[in-house]
């Protein structure tokens, strides 16, 4: 995990230094300045292709694109199909504003290593740079589908989705939702609702209806069209003292009982993408993936073992070690995940789609 770590941190700080890179490429070219290497410095005649691609990017990072091209140039002579050399050569070219030599070189990156998700990662940088916001969301999103937790590709996708928000109508703010540590009871009702497509201008409370939605509290909480009729199906109701506790964190627990719930009590997936995939079962019948037979410290004998196979089966994230830790806060992350994917087994169709490619009922 501290590999894992350490790599993130390098892709933040590379990103951060190829947005001063590009500025300065726009400005000073390819001068050598303060920091920057002289023109004739020599490469290391026994650097492999990893080192000939940190150097690159270090001179990138540094304003000096001669040194980084020349160093690029080796490592392609020594590894010509590597793919961390043509991604190397795609953050090249997007930080001296060449972003169709980028693409080139992030596509024949990605073709190389179609598991990674640094190419689309950066392909997307490109195409952000380049003013292609619709392109870069495609591109970012591709990353993370490979890694859902792809640190940079988060950063960089949470502005276009927040314009896809609010056209929508739901706050913006709820694209940050993954990064919060822990949700509340209040933002779980709005992420319901938004994920699984829910239409808050139909959910009026009428006296003959079990669930009311007249609750004072709700008129001043954040996303409370969204919460509102989230509380009228029911997914968020008031605990024993007759109170909804919308700033209460949510549990990993209440989370998974709640997402078995809702998919016991759903009809089948009306989606032929959803009914495709086969994951249309509920709790305890067939046809979906097989869920987990039980987590350390959590068999299926405990009260909460079979919602947490759902659960996780949906797609909510377990903890270092296979542990499903049902009292533990669920992140903002974890919470979406599982959500997600409840939506697609019952074939819902999302507000607005966080997938370019996937159905949503706001484009």
């Amino acid at each position: 995990m501290s590999v894992r770590r350490a790599e993130r941190a390098r892709v933040r700080g590379l990103a951060a230094a190829l947005l001063l890179a590009v500025a300065v490429a726009g400005c000073s070219g390819s001068k050598a300045g303060i920091g920057s290497a002289p023109p004739a410095a020599a490469l290391d005649a026994t650097a492999g292709p990893e080192g000939l691609v940190a150097l690159a990017d270090s001179a990138v990072a540094a304003a000096d694109p001669e040194l980084a091209r020349r160093a690029l140039v080796r490592a392609g002579e020594i590894a010509p199909r590597s793919a961390a050399v043509h991604a190397g050569y795609g953050r090249y070219y997007t930080a001296i504003l060449r972003y169709r030599d980028a693409k080139a070189e992030l596509d024949k990156a990605a073709e190389l290593d179609p598991t990674s998700p640094e190419p689309y990662y950066w392909l997307g940088v490109a195409y952000l740079k380049a003013g292609e916001k619709e392109q870069a969301f495609r591109s970012l999103s591709r990353a993370l589908r490979l890694d859902p937790g792809h640190p940079g590709a988060r950063a960089a996708v949470r502005p276009l989705l927040e314009e896809r928000y609010r056209a929508a109508g739901v706050p913006g703010e709820y694209a940050a939702i993954p990064e919060h540590p822990t949700v509340s009871r209040g933002e779980l009702g709005v992420m319901l609702a938004v994920e699984l497509g829910v239409d808050p201008d139909r959910s009026v409370w009428r006296s003959d209806q079990v669930h009311r939605t007249d609750w004072t509290v709700l008129d001043g909480a954040w996303g409370s069209r969204w919460l509102r009729a989230s509380v009228a199906r029911g997914w968020i109701g008031p605990l024993a003292d007759v109170d909804l506790h919308l700033d209460d964190p949510v549990t990993r627990g209440a989370l998974a009982l709640l997402l078995a719930e809702i998919e016991a009590r759903s009809p089948a997936p009306a989606r032929a993408d959803t009914a495709a995939l086969g994951t249309s079962a509920r709790v305890g019948g067939g046809g979906a993936s097989p869920a987990p037979d039980g987590f350390p410290g959590l068999g299926r004998r405990h009260y909460l073992g079979r919602a947490a196979s759902v659960a996780a089966r949906l797609g909510l994230p377990l903890r270092d070690g296979g542990r499903f830790e049902p009292q533990s806060f669920a992140t903002g992350f974890e919470a979406l995940r599982g959500i997600r994917g409840l939506a697609r087994a019952i074939g819902a169709t999302p507000i607005v789609s966080g997938e370019p490619d996937e159905v949503s009922l706001v484009k």
